[in-house]
């Protein structure tokens, strides 16, 4: 059985723990898997003559397929169950808790053994393949091991310089210097602080993001020209 798992940004970088509730194929407990109603008779299917498959001719070769009357089975009840309408098996849904490897990839699988549905028939329990798809956070990205996050800085900060605040990803806080004249766009790279795989940590980027004020008051807009024109810049 395949299935996709969302997973929080936090979770994929940091590993934990994410309770998850799976539909699984199970055994029908009523027929025990037979698909027949109590007392019926079992015959032998009249389409595939108990071979459990049929061929049909597609482009000059012969192709095999489930039968659709028996399913696979190569027998039929005179009467179906009436739990599973003769398919042997039922929908059910089981809860389990998936241990999340720190610094899981999206996209990345695993595979749960004896997790699936009960065999048919007394069978064993079926395998689940999980395919990981992480969820966007809306103040951190990810390239590889390392982490990406944004700070916003006023126009003043960037040309006379400044210090700023950011929190990393374990909710630690840290500082860093913003040279004067930094732009827009600039990354300041804090080793370490990124996603830690196999005992290996990636680093914290952080991007500065100049702010420009959408609208100033007379005064601003007095001295905004009046440096403007000192330093020889058009408006």
């Amino acid at each position: 059985m395949a299935t996709t798992l969302e997973i929080p940004f936090r979770i994929a970088a940091l590993g934990g723990k994410v309770p998850v509730e799976l539909e699984v194929n199970e055994e029908c407990a009523t027929c025990g898997g037979s698909g027949a109603a109590k007392g019926a008779k079992i015959q032998t299917c009249p389409e595939c003559a108990g071979r459990g498959t049929i061929s049909f001719g597609q482009g000059g070769f012969a192709v095999n397929r489930p039968c659709p009357m028996c399913l696979g089975k190569g027998n039929v009840p005179s009467e179906k169950c009436h739990t599973c309408h003769g398919a042997g098996e039922q929908r059910s849904r089981k809860k389990v808790n998936i241990t999340v490897p720190a610094g899981i990839e999206p996209g990345a699988k695993m595979r749960l053994k004896g997790q699936g549905g009960r065999g048919l028939r007394g069978g064993p329990a079926g395998d689940i393949l999980l395919t990981f798809q992480v969820l966007p956070h809306k103040e951190w990205e990810r390239e590889g091991l390392d982490l990406i996050t944004r700070a916003p800085i006023n126009i003043a900060q960037a040309t006379l310089g400044s210090k700023v605040s950011v929190e990393t990803l374990d909710g630690k806080t840290v500082s860093i210097k913003i040279p004067a004249g930094t732009p827009s766009g600039k990354r300041f790279r804090i080793r370490g602080q990124g996603i830690a795989k196999e005992g290996k940590p990636g680093d914290l980027l952080v991007e500065v993001q100049v702010e420009v004020p959408a609208k100033l008051t007379p005064e601003q807009e007095r001295l905004m020209k009046q440096f403007a024109e000192a330093g020889g810049l058009a408006y």
